[in-house]
């Protein structure tokens, strides 16, 4: 009976540590969940660099290239400035938009504003191709410059992590904020040449080529996969959501948004707890709806977002953009604010639990951010915040958890 029972153990463990019968559908199915994780990857890897560039850490943003990578600065009727490798790269951008520092210098500003991507994943998966627009808002020492062009970047997968190897800049405009910009070189500036064709276009993950590759993740790994991706649109739409209200002074739908015991912060001004301090706090901004000539459009850039293990938990980080204006009284602002909320499901549906708002500039627009620079100060009477700010923490960088790791 003892030496059947320890030859049943030993057959169940030869059969337990047998590889598992092969399964075409499985394998596929992570291969597909794989390959659309590597879109977002890339589209996370360029918002990233945007938001180092925020703050002037030009060796964190050096770093998201590959060690070989290349950085072309190219003036389409001028000689091309190539950097090669991070440390090169790094050096360019803090010179160009960093005024040669490093950090975020009193009265600078190096705002990298990157959005309208167009990816496409290469048919085996490892490597993949992007454009983009560029808007740039940056200056030192007194200046203030607005640049725009377009990016088309490269990325390669090793080692199981993406990373930049070629980018590829297409100034278009550039030049001083009093005197407005101009084609960049002046002349007619030709086509920037686009990695993508008509047909491709709107095909960003190409059919794979061959087998899938025998995985070890089971569905419901896979399934929790899906599900981050899907949580990840479901906030970027509420913040999104939260936007277009702001935009025309929506004050019940914002507050709709959070979830009970909400909390909103402005850096440098206060903390509001609570559903109706967060609607005093809008009211600061004035009464609900948009008057005649307001004009209060806040787009926000480079957004990215991170669910917390278990799902229940999330985080989402962007650069918001304020044009706005009084036209009936002449009056007009710039503003460039860094958000980092925080959201938290309530009742089955994602929330808004903490908003953390970071100015890093208000100018008035007649005169740009190289002259004037609007510090506004902590709402007074009934807008007064409930407490007071957070102790600063490098101007909101590192106030959350970092932003996931690029797989």
């Amino acid at each position: 009976m003892n030496r059947t029972f320890h030859a049943l153990c030993a057959a169940l463990a030869l059969f337990l540590a047998a590889p598992a019968a092969a399964d075409p559908a499985l394998d596929t199915f992570a291969r597909d969940v794989q390959r659309t994780e590597s879109v977002r990857d890339v589209k996370e890897l360029q918002r990233l660099y945007a938001q180092y560039a925020q703050f002037g850490l030009w060796n964190e943003a050096g770093a998201l290239f590959s060690p070989d990578a290349t950085f072309t600065f190219d003036g389409m009727i001028a000689p091309a400035r190539i950097s090669k490798g991070p440390k090169e790269i790094s050096a360019f951008l803090r010179n160009r938009y960093g005024g040669g520092a490093e950090g975020m210098r009193v009265g600078g500003l190096s705002t990298l504003m990157i959005e309208n991507p167009v990816v496409n994943l290469s048919p085996d998966g490892k490597t993949a191709k992007a454009r983009w627009n560029l808007l740039a808002f940056h200056g030192h020492k007194g200046a203030a410059r607005i640049e725009g062009g377009v990016i088309e970047s490269d990325y390669a997968l090793a080692g199981g992590k993406w990373t930049i190897s070629a980018m590829h800049y297409f100034p278009q405009f550039d030049g001083p904020y009093e005197q407005g910009w101009t084609n960049w070189g002046g002349g007619d500036l030709p086509q920037v040449p686009h990695h993508f064709t008509v047909d491709s276009a709107g095909v960003p993950i190409p059919p794979a080529v061959g087998d899938a590759p025998r995985t070890k993740a089971k569905l419901a790994e896979l399934q929790r996969r899906v599900d981050v991706m899907n949580d990840q649109d479901r906030i970027g739409n509420i913040q999104s959501s939260f936007g277009y209200y702001q935009d025309r002074k929506m004050w019940d739908d914002v507050v709709d948004l959070f979830a009970d015991g909400g909390v909103v912060e402005v850096g440098g001004q206060g903390v509001w707890q609570g559903k109706a301090s967060i609607r005093r706090w809008l009211e600061t901004m004035g009464p609900a709806g948009l008057a005649h000539g307001q004009l209060n459009d806040r787009p926000s850039f480079d957004v990215t977002v991170e669910i917390a293990p278990g799902g229940n938990e999330a985080w989402a980080r962007g650069i918001e953009l304020g044009m706005l204006g009084e036209a009936d009284h002449e009056k007009g602002w710039w503003e460039v604010r860094t958000f980092a909320n925080r959201f938290v499901r309530e009742d089955g549906r994602w929330k808004i639990r903490e908003m953390r708002i970071f100015p890093q500039m208000k100018t008035d627009i007649f005169q740009g951010w190289g002259k004037s620079r609007i510090v506004e100060p902590a709402p007074a009477g009934a807008g007064a915040p409930d407490a007071p700010p957070s102790p600063p923490c490098q101007q909101a960088w590192p106030c959350r958890p970092s932003s996931r790791s690029i797989r």
